[in-house]
């Protein structure tokens, strides 16, 4: 499981609760409360070209690619809450909504994502159908009829994601048990970066730690940035600063990427 690139979040990802949101453990929200919505937000000065939201935008997508459903639901409330979400972040929010059996929320956000597609004059995602049918059925609210055709491709589409989270969460103690076994550092690595997403910090904390003592790491930005939000996510900012730090040794590191971690790791507190 990698990122594509270890570029600057705007905040922690979520705590795994399977439930509606709590908010995250820095600039909470409660805008996914099944009791609780509201319009969508406008850009109160933002300008979605900044750092952040680059950054942000693209740690959403790779979380969504590498079934990091928490992760992407922490940074796709983030850009939502500056008013820079489009459809597609919308969307990839839904769908990892729907991957953890969180149809409350699965709800809330399919309704945004409709509403996002149509002002972008774009055809709404038929995924979004999907999973609302499926929650509204499930929670029996106005269950909608749909075509035995719909009906399986909505049935296909959520026991793929539920599968795909089940299968990474049931291959962790393995993975686990044979990277400590490998003399190679890039095992212990990826292995804390499943922690990660599934939002057990202090594990990834330990396995990536691991790794970088062992060596042989193919992405050591990666490596980093990993363990920097880990630490920080768990409060420990001390450290948080000096794995951040360390990206500067990393050889061919992009001066860009470099720049926003530093950038980063000024702010914390």
């Amino acid at each position: 499981m990698k990122l594509r690139s270890p570029i600057l979040p705007a905040a922690n990802a979520p705590n795994v609760s399977g439930q509606t949101d709590g908010g995250l453990s820095v600039a909470p929200s409660d805008s996914d409360t099944v009791a609780k919505t509201r319009p969508d937000k406008q850009s109160s000065g933002s300008d979605s070209s900044s750092p952040n939201i680059e950054a942000t935008h693209e740690l959403l997508r790779s979380a969504a690619d590498q079934h990091q459903y928490q992760a992407a639901i922490g940074y796709g409330k983030q850009i939502y809450d500056r008013g820079q979400a489009g459809p597609d972040d919308m969307l990839f929010v839904v769908q990892a909504y729907a991957a953890i059996n969180d149809c409350p929320n699965a709800l809330i956000w399919v309704d945004r994502a409709r509403n996002a597609f149509q002002a972008a004059a774009r055809e709404v995602d038929d995924s979004l159908n999907q999973i609302k049918s499926r929650c509204e059925s499930n929670s029996r609210h106005l269950p909608i009829a749909i075509s035995p055709d719909q009906r399986e491709r909505m049935i296909r589409l959520l026991n793929t994601f539920r599968e795909r989270a089940e299968a990474d969460r049931k291959n962790l103690p393995q993975l686990e048990a044979d990277a400590a076994k490998s003399n190679l550092g890039e095992a212990d690595v990826k292995v804390g970066e499943l922690y990660y997403g599934f939002g057990d910090y202090q594990h990834a904390i330990v396995a990536i730690q691991r790794g970088l003592d062992k060596g042989l790491v193919t992405h050591l930005d990666e490596a980093y940035v990993y363990l920097g939000r880990s630490q920080v996510a768990v409060g420990d900012i001390a450290d948080a600063r000096k794995s951040f730090a360390k990206l500067k040794d990393v050889p061919n590191i992009s001066p860009r990427v470099l720049s926003l971690w530093e950038l980063y790791a000024d702010t914390l507190k």
